[in-house]
């Protein structure tokens, strides 16, 4: 979600606050593991409910907080000119014969399942502007979840693709984005103005697209609380 390091950026300086941000990508489940361990305080994932249930045990001793900050679902990538572009939806079974582009490791996908791993065609790409690249330019196919379609590139260039939802994905087609970190008082004061950032930028993003909230989450009017340096 590399979208995400400039507008929190922006947040987060004009507190004008001494030390260094920096943002780093993972995967998703090593981010929950890694502030489980202890080796990170803050990081943001996408979950699924599964997932979630996971870490029950940690949400309930309060060592791990999770914050779920938007509903989310994976959809079809295609270029506008590709032949299933004009469809309102496509099924699993359609996709198995077009060559798919990805960004990350193949495996068995937390929504699409086991099948990935037995798709015929796959190239793997170092990141998401180079894999819509080759949307673009070599007739492939693409997954990404909704907010990472939104967020990435200007409308402009968005208006060169066509988004299609995914019907009968192995899984249930369901992300939530998370925030997720330890305990309240492990925090120093930079991770939590940082984690105030996430939650005003993401109450601001649900204002102005409900429909990724409209699965239940509540997103409070206004801003969060900015911490005490004290505290």
């Amino acid at each position: 979600m590399s979208c995400l390091s400039l507008p929190l950026t922006k947040r987060f300086c004009q507190f004008e606050l001494r030390g260094n941000l920096a943002f780093e990508e993972c995967m998703s489940m090593e981010v929950c593991n890694r502030i489980t361990a202890g080796e990170a305080n803050l990081g943001l994932t996408y979950l699924t409910e599964e997932n979630l249930r996971q870490y029950e045990e940690e949400m309930a001793r309060g060592t791990l907080c999770i914050q779920r900050l938007l509903w989310d679902r994976i959809e079809l990538l295609v270029a506008r000119t590709h032949p299933l572009a004009g469809l309102e939806r496509v099924d699993m079974d359609q996709l198995y014969g077009e060559r798919l582009a990805t960004a990350k490791t193949v495996r068995d996908d937390a929504i699409l399942g086991k099948r990935m791993l037995k798709w015929a065609k796959v190239t793997k790409f170092t990141d998401v502007d180079i894999m819509k690249q080759a949307i673009l330019e070599q007739k492939m196919i693409g997954f990404l979840p909704r907010y990472t379609l939104l967020s990435e590139g200007n409308a402009s260039e968005m208006s060169r693709f066509a988004v299609v939802p995914v019907e009968h994905t192995e899984r249930e087609n369901r992300l939530s984005l998370c925030l997720v970190q330890r305990e309240e008082r492990v925090l120093g004061y930079q991770e939590k103005i940082l984690s105030s950032c996430i939650q005003d930028y993401f109450k601001q993003f649900c204002r102005e697209h409900p429909e990724f909230g409209e699965e239940g989450v509540e997103h409070a009017d206004g801003a969060s609380a900015v911490p005490d340096r004290d505290q």
